[in-house]
């Protein structure tokens, strides 16, 4: 069965896809449908229970708990015809099987072939019109929707006007929920009206607009058609991912007598997003906002709402504009709030899906799951791949797809020439193209701006390809348009090399279409309760040019995992109760250099753990994990671990960690410590990192938390031939001191100071702190007073750079927000006041001025002033009552490029409602 949704979705269509997935969804029911034995599972929870639509059986009713015992009837009142239940005295669970045979119609109900009301109501006029009997009409609306809640609207509107044509608008917009007959139920959200916009991304739960479906369940059986989320199974280890799309999803849970439970689930549609990480660098005492950046380097990107996960130093941090950060989803970029002040030592990572409709991105998936007692198996399929014949916003012509056969998987090198002869046009930015020498090189095809009508013969697309890649950068020009000039590469005359120095390219970049799939089969067994091995193995295929058949080898990957994990019990008390045990956990995992995942599924931050580099090559990895924890019950628990990485050929890493949470008459202390110590073919890395947390919090301090917090990274990475440290060999230090409101004081206070150190490599040994700073914090709430919430957050922080490389005098930062809010007579009065104070950045824009089409624009040209042959920005104004052959439209564009500010907003809403006095 095939559903399709139409961007323009009219009434008669909506009732006929209605109709069609409703008699689907009753046509695919269970065999039960065909014999009057019925047998379902319920829930005790309410009084009274409608057992079924039909009469049942007198006599044949009977209720089961999960181990077969009977549920005796003087427990519950039973009305057959009714199929009503009432429970007298329910049972202490929360579930029981009921069995029961069905007449083939309702007893219990009223039938009619006239309503005796209507006749009532018509005999009372009579005798003024004693011959006509009008019944009557009980259908209601036009549209029967049952026992469902509807609402919504229809409308249809003409426009038209002096400057356009009549135009014809529809708008419909329906939501419904309800149950069906034999209980289906249903909910629904349809729009013909997409709304081409986001929605604000500054609170933690947000609606989407445009997201439209119908959900038919039953049981436990699902049917969604329309918009849906599809997450990646839990069981899986190896594929995880997050996605919208666009078609159907179906899953259901089925019990096989007393083997256990299959659960099945499978979806299809078209992708709305493609995936993507950055990591970005962040500046001190800069909130931003920070724009996002595209897997292939797009810097205009749309967000799609909801997806985007943020961490900070490997911590995952909360949406809101009370909480961590706030994100505008059509412009793609990330403020961070002052609930934490940024610096320039965060370690800011962001994964998140985006629009990008360079081809049609069609999808499938497959679940499968059995689950039994002992053991559980699964299998999952995942297959998305792009319609290299469908492009969407990518122009290809034959010659670009020509290059991409050429190229392979090699997408570094998918760099199409992003120029074209043109003739000369006064109206735009063109180049002329030259050689440049410069000992001992010469650089051929140099793009330089140009007004001269015999030169300036092409015209030329720049794209952004990172810092120190590109040989142009944007120029300072009055020119009606954004300029490029060329930038002398810096030379090493010796070894003969010229090194790029700006950060744009006259290319641009083609996407290419890719296919992935991965496959997984996963188990876990169970012998007893303390005992569970587990084992999965997966399998991924991932072509990165579907237009290219080179490097067709490496496309196909594996990986696989096993595991242990027991718990013994070392000490019971007199009752019998565990008060200390011992927890072993063993895991090993193999992955194949040519293995692509869908998404992370690692530790954020698992790189960085193993002080690995960011290599071209990948290689074989082979990670081995042994866990040992001893509790304490009542006092806390201790964890030794040991891991091994291994990529035959190129790394070994071996790292002993040691973990402990203590509580004991108000004190509480919990430590983190690991020492990685590692090889590579060049370097030997030891990397240490101590971390305690040490507080005290008693009725004699009335519940406030004092404490002290250490953090300490010592990261030595050494050169094997010159046996020195690297540059990315650091130390740095935290020191902080804390006191803080216990969680249930009704005013909240918490206040922290926070010293920090770095301290840079020299040759052998770690230099003197180089860089120092202080923090200080203080935020709270006040809800004591009748009718007022007061709540802020001040922070300062003082930071001095002493490198002699980079000398600076010091740098003082503040971040500050209050938030007080009051309401007067029952809430008739509500008034919020919102202060903020900081810094940040504001993206740069350019003014530029285009040619009016149809001379309706409000600028005109005044000539050449200066006569340098240039449309200079400062030659256009108001064209008020001047009368010009030809106008033009004034049009900000938006660069990639940023400036620091200092931020202020106030913000004053007073709500007035007189109704609820």
């Amino acid at each position: 069965m095939k559903v399709l949704l139409p961007s323009c979705f009219p009434l008669h269509s909506l009732i006929l896809n209605l109709t069609a997935v409703m008699v689907f969804a009753l046509l695919t029911q269970t065999g039960q449908a065909q014999s009057n034995i019925r047998y379902q599972t319920i829930a005790v929870q309410k009084d009274t229970l409608k057992l079924d639509s039909l009469s049942i059986v007198p006599g044949t009713l009977a209720l089961k708990k999960a181990d077969g015992t009977l549920i005796d009837s003087s427990n519950f009142q039973f009305y057959a015809f009714q199929s009503l239940l009432i429970w007298k005295q329910k049972p202490p669970v929360d579930s029981l099987k009921v069995f029961y045979r069905v007449y083939p119609f309702a007893l219990g109900g009223e039938f009619y072939n006239k309503s005796f009301e209507a006749y009532r109501q018509n005999s009372m006029n009579q005798l003024a019109k004693p011959f006509v009997y009008k019944p009557v009409d009980e259908r209601g609306f036009f549209i029967d929707f049952g026992g469902l809640d509807y609402n919504g609207s229809f409308s249809r509107s003409v426009g038209f006007g002096t400057n356009q044509d009549v135009v014809l608008n529809s708008l419909f917009n329906l939501q419904l929920s309800g149950m069906l007959g034999n209980d289906v139920e249903v909910s629904a959200a349809i729009t013909d009206n997409n709304i081409p916009i986001q929605p604000e991304g500054n609170t933690q739960q947000i609606q989407e607009f445009d997201k439209i479906f119908i959900q038919i369940r039953k049981d436990r059986q699902k049917v969604i058609v329309g918009d849906f989320d599809l997450f990646n199974p839990a069981r899986d280890y190896f594929m995880r991912f997050s996605k919208k799309y666009q078609g159907a999803n179906y899953t259901g849970a089925f019990d096989i007598k007393k083997a256990g439970t299959f659960k099945v689930g499978a979806a299809g549609g078209i992708s709305r997003g493609k995936f993507s990480r950055n990591t970005l660098t962040v500046s001190e005492g800069n909130q931003g906002p920070y724009k996002l950046i595209g897997s292939n380097g797009e810097t205009f990107l749309v967000v799609l709402a909801n997806t985007e996960e943020v961490f900070i130093n490997g911590v995952k941090m909360e949406r809101g504009a009370d909480r961590d950060y706030v994100i505008d989803y059509n412009l793609g970029e990330i403020t961070f709030m002052p609930r934490r002040i940024i610096t320039k030592d965060l370690r800011v990572l962001v994964e998140f899906e985006y629009s990008e409709r360079n081809y049609l991105r069609t999808a499938a998936f497959l679940n499968t799951e059995f689950e039994s007692k002992v053991a559980d198996v699964h299998f999952n399929i995942y297959s998305e791949q792009d319609s290299k014949g469908q492009n969407v916003q990518q122009d290809l012509n034959q010659d670009k797809k020509t290059f991409l056969t050429t190229i392979g998987d090699s997408l570094q090198n998918a760099f199409y020439r992003g120029w074209d002869s043109v003739g000369f046009d006064p109206n735009r930015v063109l180049y002329e193209m030259k050689d440049t020498s410069v000992f001992p090189f010469t650089f051929p095809g140099i793009f330089v701006y140009s007004t001269d009508p015999a030169k300036a013969k092409y015209a030329v697309t720049f794209s952004f390809v990172g810092e120190g890649k590109g040989n142009y950068i944007p120029a300072t020009s009055t020119a009606n348009g954004r300029v490029y000039q060329w930038i002398l590469p810096t030379i090493d005359s010796v070894n003969l090399v010229a090194t790029p120095a700006g950060s744009y390219e006259p290319v641009i970049l083609l996407v290419t279409p890719k296919y992935q799939q991965m496959y997984t089969l996963g188990g876990e067994l169970r012998p007893d309760k303390n005992n569970t091995i587990m084992a999965e193995a997966a399998m991924s295929n991932l072509d990165l040019n579907m237009f290219s058949k080179q490097n067709q080898e490496d496309n196909i990957g594996f990986a696989a995992r096993a595991g242990y994990k027991g718990n013994f019990v070392t000490k019971n008390d007199s009752a019998h109760r565990h008060r200390q045990q011992l927890t072993l956990d063993l895991n090993y995992e193999f992955l194949q250099n040519r293995f692509n995942t869908i998404e992370r599924y690692r530790n954020i931050e698992f790189a960085r753990d193993w002080n690995l580099a960011n290599a071209q090559k990948r290689w074989d990895e082979h990670l081995a994990i042994a866990n040992l924890n001893y509790q304490w019950v009542g006092l806390g628990n201790i964890l030794y671990r040991f891991k091994t990485f291994v990529q035959p050929g190129n790394y070994r890493g071996f790292e002993n960690g040691l973990n402990g949470v203590f509580s004991k008459n108000g004190f509480n202390l919990s430590f983190q410590n690991s020492y990685l110590h590692s090889t590579s073919p060049t370097l030997q890395t030891n990397y240490i990192r101590p971390k305690a947390d040490f507080y005290y919090s008693s009725p004699k301090t009335k519940g406030w938390k004092i404490g002290a917090l250490y953090d300490h990274e010592i990261n030595s990475i050494k050169d094997l031939a010159g046996d020195s440290l690297t540059r990315n060999s650091f130390v740095w230090q935290n020191y902080k001191v804390y006191a803080t409101t216990p969680d249930t004081a009704t005013n909240k206070f918490n206040i922290e100071y926070v010293m920090r150190y770095e301290h840079r490599p020299g040759s052998r040994s770690f230099q003197s702190p180089f860089f120092s700073a202080q923090t200080v914090n203080f935020n709270g709430q006040i809800n004591s007073l009748k009718n007022q919430t007061l709540n802020f957050n001040l922070t300062y922080r003082h930071a001095k750079d002493n490198d002699s490389l980079n000398s600076r005098q010091p740098e003082n930062f503040y971040l500050g927000r209050v938030d007080y809010n009051f309401s007067l007579l029952k809430g008739a009065i509500r008034s919020t006041t919102l202060y903020e104070i900081g810094s940040g950045r504001e993206q740069k824009t350019q003014l530029n001025f285009q040619r009016s089409l149809t001379n309706q624009g409000e600028y005109i040209w005044l000539g050449d002033l200066n006569e340098n042959g240039v449309k200079d920005i400062n030659e256009f104004q108001l064209r008020g009552s001047l009368i010009d052959s030809a106008s033009y439209i004034r049009v900000f564009v938006v660069t990639p490029e940023f400036v620091a500010v200092n931020t202020t907003q106030l913000n004053q809403v007073l709500q007035i409602n007189p109704a609820a006095v």
